[in-house]
């Protein structure tokens, strides 16, 4: 049985929680790619549904688990319908997952032609945004 999953792609939303921690801004990143509210809730959509197929796919992987293995950080394809891009020439996604509430957060958003992977730096932060996110709301 599938898992489903609910993704937040609201800017205030995501801006307000995860603003002084995160590397990244989903205001900015959604500016920079003039992508409106509701394009980034189809997106959101279309990452729960990668996220239904696991966590250890080539259009969602998850980059970072905590030690209980409760959320992690995952790098998930999304198409981009602006420009009529597949999932390989999409955009990519960096959302934080909880894996108790099922819920994740998109973070980042950026194109693949832009970059592919992320920086040692954002993995470092990502990294301790995840540990630190899950050990306030579960331990």
């Amino acid at each position: 049985m599938k898992v489903s999953y609910s993704v937040v792609a609201d800017i205030t939303i995501i801006d307000n929680a995860f603003g002084a921690v995160s590397p990244f801004r989903l205001k900015t990143d959604a500016r920079n790619h003039r992508l409106t509210q509701d394009m980034l809730n189809m997106i959101a959509l279309d990452i729960a549904e990668e996220m239904k197929g696991g966590f250890d796919q080539a259009t969602c992987k998850a980059m970072h688990w905590t030690p209980n293995h409760k959320g992690n950080y995952t790098k998930i394809r999304a198409i981009n319908t602006e420009q009529n891009f597949g999932k390989s020439k999409g955009y990519r996604c960096i959302v934080l997952c909880d894996m108790v509430k099922r819920e994740g957060y998109l973070l980042h958003i950026f194109e693949h032609a832009d970059k592919d992977n992320l920086s040692p730096k954002e993995k470092a932060a990502l990294n301790k945004l995840v540990d630190e996110y899950i050990k306030e709301l579960y331990q």
